[in-house]
């Protein structure tokens, strides 16, 4: 989920982790090794709100090497629609 805190706050995608996009290039090591020993062919679905933001950081992880990156092409009020699950929000 590469949506602010904010957002991801109010419901997300079960078992998704929130890295916001502009800080995505500096997190996503934690979950995928270090910058020096990297698994480059980890298998990523990015989304967001709208789709726009999960193709920028889709974009951005590729120019870093891994080489399976999905951006998940849909809003997230699409998923909701559709009948999926969303956390409850975090009040």
């Amino acid at each position: 989920d590469v949506r602010e805190p904010g957002e991801y706050a109010n419901g997300h995608i079960p078992g998704a982790i929130n890295i916001p996009r502009g800080a995505i290039e500096f997190h996503i090591w934690h979950f995928i090794g270090t910058p020096e020993h990297p698994n480059l062919a980890a298998e990523l679905y990015l989304y967001c709100g709208w789709g726009s933001r999960s193709l920028l950081a889709a974009r951005s992880l590729q120019q870093l090497g891994l080489s399976r990156v999905t951006a998940v092409d849909m809003q997230l009020a699409y998923w909701v629609a559709a009948g999926y699950p969303l956390t409850e929000p975090d009040f």
